[in-house]
């Protein structure tokens, strides 16, 4: 009458929580776990690697995959050109069909106080004129009929070609009357939507290049401090959250409380601070609840803090990434300019 009626009558009279009886379910497996045998740690790595998300990996290989064909299927039975070339006097775009060899655009004539009239005499060439008395090969237009007449040579420049287009190559060795052309023209560009976002971004190249700068000296900094003062850091974070809401709360009420507030803002701002309320109690809630994970998230994050501090040449991963991110995102724009290339394309004459 001593044994127990039921052979797991001690087990079961420790059981207590959920916790208890998962220990009690596996207890020869952790009786004979060994982290040493079982850890693929090796000299501080994890050299033992392999794919985890086969399924992804193959979804944004297919995208890339449908990407890349796209674009050469764009490029090959599209034309580019329609996109970034030049339109000429008779509004056909340089480098489209009919003019596949004429992918340039030259103005034989800049002195003119109209931009119409200055745009009515460009032509599209095979090749941009790199001396003022080179051969002009081009496509005649009602405008200029003939690209190497007394009229067009006596008003020929030196180029260089950029972009689908015949620049001056030097706007000093101009005449007056050309400069203040080309002028009217740069300043046509600035304003355009284009010319002012390029305008934008050469105006903040250094504030752009600085925040980089010191984005990469303030996220070193943020990891050297949780290494050391991850406890603190976490606990401080709480502590401003529950400063806010709190002061949110009291903001709330101060301006429901101005004699200028209106009976309708009244009734927003008592509901703002009644919603403030009850986010500050759930959120003091959780942090009661669960305050045992917290700490074990904190101790976390002080580990991999302490990882970073330790192996500063993974700061270069990200670094890489942006450059790839950035890379990947060039080519999907061209992929996209490719593709829409199979489009028909016109000038707008409204443009002009």
């Amino acid at each position: 009458m001593q044994e127990p009626l039921n052979s797991h009558q001690e087990n079961t009279e420790t059981v207590k929580t959920r916790g208890d009886r998962k220990k009690l379910k596996y207890k020869e497996q952790i009786a004979g776990f060994n982290l040493k045998d079982k850890s693929t740690i090796r000299n501080g790595l994890v050299k033992d690697r392999k794919t985890t998300d086969c399924g992804c990996c193959i979804l944004f290989l297919a995208v890339i995959g449908c990407m890349v064909g796209l674009a050469g299927y764009g490029l090959a039975k599209g034309n580019v050109n329609t996109l970034i070339g030049g339109v000429d006097g008779n509004l056909r775009i340089c480098g489209s069909e009919g003019l596949e060899k004429y992918p340039h655009l030259y103005v034989t004539k800049l002195e003119s106080n109209n931009l119409n009239e200055i745009f009515s005499t460009g032509v599209c060439v095979q090749k941009c004129p790199a001396e003022s008395t080179s051969m002009i090969d081009c496509m005649p237009t009602t405008q200029v009929p003939n690209c190497n007449s007394n009229d067009v040579k006596a008003n020929e420049y030196d180029t260089v070609t950029i972009g689908g287009y015949c620049f001056p190559k030097s706007v000093d060795d101009l005449p007056q009357a050309a400069q203040e052309g080309w002028n009217k023209v740069i300043d046509q560009f600035k304003n355009s939507q284009a010319g002012k976002t390029l305008n934008d971004l050469k105006i903040t190249k250094v504030a752009v290049l600085t925040c980089l700068g010191m984005g990469f000296v303030y996220s070193t900094l943020y990891i050297y401090a949780m290494s050391r003062f991850a406890d603190c850091m976490s606990k401080l974070a709480i502590l401003v959250i529950e400063t806010s809401m709190i002061g949110w709360i009291g903001v709330t009420f101060w301006l429901r409380g101005q004699p200028h507030t209106t009976n309708g803002e009244k009734t927003a701002y008592l509901w703002a601070a009644i919603g403030a309320g009850i986010i500050f109690v759930i959120f003091n809630l959780l942090l009661c609840c669960f305050w045992k994970q917290v700490k074990v998230a904190i101790a976390v994050i002080d580990a991999t803090a302490d990882f970073f501090a330790a192996t500063k040449r993974i700061i270069l991963v990200s670094v890489l990434y942006f450059f790839v991110t950035l890379a990947f995102i060039l080519i999907w724009f061209a992929a996209v300019g490719c593709i829409m290339s199979l489009n028909t394309i016109t000038a707008d004459p409204s443009a002009l």
